[in-house]
């Protein structure tokens, strides 16, 4: 998932571990989870979705990543997801959320009750809002949305730092603290 960059250690870490590619999923169109989405899509010969309202940012990635990172390729995705659909990968079932604040078309996958969150929510934060699409309220709405509807028992794999839980983040996080007006 958001595979960022540096492709050739993305294999590599694969083949350590024993493990292939599905599928690539992505959560948003940030450059830095979108670097490597081309060469891991083209060796694989796997599929690659992604949010329909971001396509555009990978399919004009290599003209459009700020200086001093990449150079990336462009790459167009295969299926475009707007959320609410719900993916067979082999054995993996995937459930698409819509989860814009960070982005606009932002989405996060449900993997056999973990979160795959993206940059939605981090351990003792969040996603920035202050870049192009982001929005505060759209993102308040989002949390308040994702708490109410998972177990808080929910592992989160954010797109950023380590892993957390969604109890964790309910119980210290002060951003969710805010969206859910404990703050």
């Amino acid at each position: 998932m958001d595979p960022g960059d540096e492709p050739d250690r993305i294999f590599s870490e694969l083949s350590t571990l024993g493990l292939g590619v599905r599928a690539i999923l992505v959560t948003h169109g940030h450059f830095d989870h979108l670097g490597a989405v081309g060469p891991i899509a083209r060796q694989t010969e796997k599929p690659v979705y992604m949010p329909r309202l971001e396509a555009d940012r990978l399919t004009r990635l290599a003209e459009e990543t700020p200086e001093g990172f990449g150079p990336f390729e462009s790459y167009v995705p295969t299926h475009l997801l707007d959320g609410g659909e719900h993916l067979d990968l082999d054995e993996f079932a995937v459930d698409v959320l819509e989860v814009p604040g960070h982005t606009e078309g932002h989405l996060a996958y449900l993997v056999d009750g973990v979160l795959c969150a993206g940059d939605v929510l981090f351990r003792g934060s969040v996603g920035r809002t202050d870049l192009p699409g982001g929005d505060w309220e759209a993102l308040a709405t989002t949390l308040r949305s994702l708490a109410a509807a998972l177990p808080p028992e929910t592992l989160v794999l954010p797109g950023h730092g380590p892993e957390t839980t969604l109890a964790a983040e309910l119980a210290a996080n002060p951003f969710v603290a805010q969206a859910l007006g404990r703050a």
